[in-house]
């Protein structure tokens, strides 16, 4: 999983440098879970629902190669989780030979932001919690991962992201924090990996 949160680390660095003035970008929502679905949808099914992505990526994992798609929008003068924030949204789309194999999405809009509590992440057990457990803990996941981007074909893995930045005179104070858990082909967690940088903005 480093790689994949590497690659996705990088595009919200570059995508934050680019938005952090003003407006920046095409406003969006949030795609429908019902309108795509991992392992089915197509490069150009995304395209025609979210239209031509800011930023693509190419990379290789394990000698496989993904593309890697990203959208934004932020506004300085939005409404944000909190004060001075830069309001940002952030839609990541991942897939293997035009099939989608991932996607995820952050924000720090009051509307749609995708804040979660990570002082629940001590509750959740391997080999015992479910995924039905996980959500009714931390809600929605803003994404998911299916095989190859999991270790086995049949499981999926649970994103839970969240990203905000502040602007100063010149300088940005960000706080970003990821929670990859990994689920089996029953739905049983067998992976759990959490990580934050940053400290969080009050």
């Amino acid at each position: 999983m480093t790689k994949i949160r590497s690659i996705a680390t990088l595009m919200i660095i570059t995508l934050l440098a680019f938005s952090c003035v003003g407006t920046s970008g095409t406003n969006f929502e949030r795609v429908k879970e019902e309108t795509v679905s991992l392992g089915l949808s197509t490069y150009d099914d995304i395209i025609a629902i979210m239209g031509d992505s800011f930023k693509e990526d190419v990379y290789i994992k394990n000698n496989k190669q993904f593309k890697l798609i990203g959208y934004t929008y932020s506004s300085t003068g939005g409404a944000a989780t909190s004060k001075r924030v830069v309001a940002t949204r952030h839609h990541m789309f991942i897939f293997y030979q035009d099939i989608l194999v991932g996607h995820d999405f952050i924000s720090s809009w009051q509307e749609d932001q995708t804040n979660f509590d990570e002082t629940k992440v001590e509750q959740i057990k391997k080999g015992k919690s479910t995924e039905e457990d996980v959500k009714n803990l931390l809600g929605r996941p803003s994404g998911k991962l299916i095989y190859p981007l999991s270790k086995e074909k049949g499981a999926e893995v649970l994103l839970y992201s969240f990203h905000e930045a502040r602007q100063y005179a010149y300088t940005i104070e960000s706080f970003q924090k990821s929670l990859h858990i990994e689920c089996d082909h029953s739905g049983t967690v067998t992976e759990i990996e959490y990580s934050q940088t940053g400290n969080k903005l009050e």
